[in-house]
Parts: C-alpha cells; structure tokens; sequence
C-alpha cells in the first residue's frame, strides 16, 4: 500500500511539473506573438511562433484528490474481553481448520485475517459471529457486544433506483433527516452526493454508503472483509 501510494505520488508530480513547464513555455511564446506580431520585420518569426503554440498539445493541470475521512461514532467502552475464542477445534468433515485456536479481542484490538484462499478465513469469520459454533472450546461475547460485518455483499444489496438519503430513511425510519444526513456525512457521502441515486455512485462512494449504514447502530466490534476493494487510495489510509 505505501509503495503504491509514493508511486501515484511521484507521478501526480511528474504531470504537474509538465503542466507548468509547458504553461511558462505557452507564456514565452504568446509574449513573442504579441510583442511582434504585427512588426513588418519580426511578423513572420511572430506567426511562426503562434503555429507552434496552436499545435502544443492540452494538458491540464493536476486536481489533487479529495481526501475523504471515514469516522466511525463513538460507541460505549466494554470491559475486556469483548469477544473470546478458546482453545476452539472446528472442521468439515475429518478436514480440520482450526485446533486449540484462541483469539482475545478488547477495544482497542485491530486483527489481519491473512491467508490464501481455502485457508479457512471465512471460517473463522463465522466463528467470530457466532454464525458457526466451535466442535470444541467456546466463544463467549460480552453481554453488550454489538458486532458488524462488512462484505462487498452489502454494496451489491444498495438499492440503486433512490438516493442515498432515501436508503438511509428506508433502513432507519423515524429519524430527523439532518440526523441521515450526519451520519452520511461521516463517512463522505455529503451534500448532492446523498441527493443522487444510488447508480450513479462511484464503487468508493457505494462502498462508504454501506459503512454508514452499518455504523448506525454504533457497533462495537467491526468484521471488514475486504473492505478497500472500491475506495480510493485517500480512504484507505483512514
């Protein structure tokens, strides 16, 4: 991630010092053009210079990208443990994924799940819900533990036909609109962007559509499963 991020740095760079050269030259030669251009002397060099300077080509200047900040609501702390795995044995069949495996997670806990695919990542996800329950040990959750978890199956679940304002009143009903509209804000979906239809959103704007949805109920506990895939490189680094 920061390899690519210095990359796109570099060349944002590179473009810009491009654009300005080729602005201080456009200068240099529309100054010639209207010093001589009408100098019976210097009139031909003059035109000469203005044919160079109509087939330069356009470039633009770089717009540096919009740097979008996703703040998730303060929620209520909770004592530690809030989620616990012990000494869990879980498989299919007489394939075993997991043997004698603990996980301790507190609030301020931030877990990579790594692995190739068939590892049994998503396995282990289900075990942290409690969708799947361990063939041995035990997962225990604090009483007030609230969990979310975020895949590219909630963006595919937008209804793409109302705006993002009218998603979050459907999902959310009885609140004050400012409200929907602080909570979209949060995450960068402000302004005309939450009056817009749902199609016409990015893949980066549907994707933080869906992480505001899910902080409504202030979880305490995130499940991200790829949760970068749409949202530009800005995002990623909050």
């Amino acid at each position: 991630m920061q390899t690519f991020v210095q990359t796109k740095t570099e060349k944002l760079k590179s473009q810009q010092r491009e654009y300005e050269a080729q602005m201080q030259y456009r200068q240099h030669l529309q100054a010639f053009v209207d010093r001589w251009r009408y100098n019976a002397k210097r009139s031909s060099q003059a035109q000469s210079r203005l044919k160079i300077l109509e087939k330069l080509p356009e470039l633009t200047p770089v717009v540096a990208e919009q740097e979008v900040i996703l703040r998730f609501p303060e929620v209520d702390k909770l004592s530690p443990p809030i989620l616990q795995l012990s000494e869990i044995t879980f498989g299919y069949g007489k394939e075993v994924v997991f043997k004698n495996m603990n996980i301790n997670a507190d609030m301020e806990s931030r877990i990579a799940l790594v692995g190739e695919n068939g590892a049994g990542k998503t396995t282990l996800v289900k075990l942290l819900t409690g969708e799947l329950s361990p063939q041995e040990g035990y997962r225990q959750a604090h009483r007030s533990l609230k969990t979310a978890f975020f895949s590219q199956h909630h963006v595919d679940q937008l209804v793409m036909d109302v705006t993002a304002l009218e998603f979050m009143q459907q999902k959310f009903p009885g609140k004050r609109e400012e409200e929907y509209r602080h909570a979209l804000g949060m995450f960068g979906v402000s302004s005309d962007l939450a009056l817009r239809p749902i199609a016409s959103l990015s893949g980066g704007q549907k994707s933080r559509l869906a992480f505001a949805i899910l902080a409504v109920p202030r979880p305490n506990f995130f499940i991200f499963d790829e949760p970068t895939n749409h949202l530009d490189v800005e995002s990623w680094k909050h």
